[in-house]
């Protein structure tokens, strides 16, 4: 096969990850040479909080002086190499991140759930997601009840039937 290609001037080499193909005969974007790179840079990606506390001196003596529980001044800066990071692995740094200043788990949850499950989203992708899941809808619990409803019938008679073939 590579003589083949040789000989209608094409040629491939790969050296390492930088893969370069050469067509002598057939001209190619950017002069004869194409190069495909793997991605040679570097990326992180930074999430920053930064919250400060001015004391109100203007309310009396319970203003000036500090609770145990709390920190006047806070600042959370959380890195991770970004260049190979998928959806999920993004969204799992960024629940670390809303962790630490302060979000509830619950809250977390359901603001992710509200990128699905929303007016603006697709129906058909609602449903996908759901279907991935293995989540029911409200809108779709009615058919599921039949579905239920159907299969503990068809349970009952099969429990009917053993019976009556044990009785006779």
């Amino acid at each position: 096969m590579a003589d083949m290609n040789e000989k209608r001037g094409f040629s491939m080499q790969t050296s390492g990850q930088l893969l370069v193909a050469n067509n002598s005969q057939n001209p190619l974007l950017y002069n004869n040479l194409i190069y495909i790179r793997p991605m040679s840079y570097e990326a992180t990606v930074e999430f920053k909080f930064n919250s400060t506390y001015t004391h109100d001196y203007t309310r009396g003596f319970g203003s000036t002086v500090g609770c145990d529980d709390f920190v006047p001044e806070e600042h959370f800066l959380i890195t991770a190499p970004a260049a190979d990071l998928n959806a999920k692995q993004y969204f799992k740094l960024f629940e670390k991140f809303m962790l630490a200043v302060g979000m509830s788990p619950d809250n977390i949850r359901g603001g992710a759930m509200s990128l699905v499950l929303n007016e603006w989203v697709n129906d058909a992708d609602q449903r996908k997601i759901c279907d991935e899941y293995e989540v029911t809808r409200n809108e779709d619990l009615h058919e599921k009840f039949k579905e239920w409803k159907e299969r503990d019938e068809e349970i009952e008679s099969i429990r009917n039937s053993r019976i009556t073939n044990e009785t006779h």
